[in-house]
């Protein structure tokens, strides 16, 4: 994932959000890690993922609910979403490995 400063960030904009449709874009302030920017698709994808786990930790109980939030109360796009999501990463990763 790239790290760009937020001051950077501001300079370029239009041309890091372009980026950040093919990987997610890590923005520093400081040196340090604050924000995240990455496409709609995939933040999609990610919720769904926190929706099928959401009983196995709290932090994925409150995506979930965004998730769902972001469904427009449609419980079977849901359903067909998360179902896509999880078909195409796989087995989940181990957290930060």
């Amino acid at each position: 994932m790239r790290r760009v400063s937020s001051a950077e960030l501001v300079r370029s904009f239009s041309v890091h959000t372009d980026a950040a449709l093919a990987e997610p874009i890590v923005i520093t302030r400081n040196g340090r890690d604050r924000l995240v920017i990455l496409n709609v698709d995939l933040y999609r994808d990610i919720l769904a993922l926190a929706l099928l786990h959401k009983g196995e930790d709290a932090r994925l109980k409150r995506i979930a609910e965004e998730f769902r939030a972001l469904s427009v109360g449609d419980e079977e796009e849901a359903q067909g979403l998360m179902l896509g999501a999880l078909s195409a990463a796989g087995p989940l990763a181990e957290p930060y490995g």
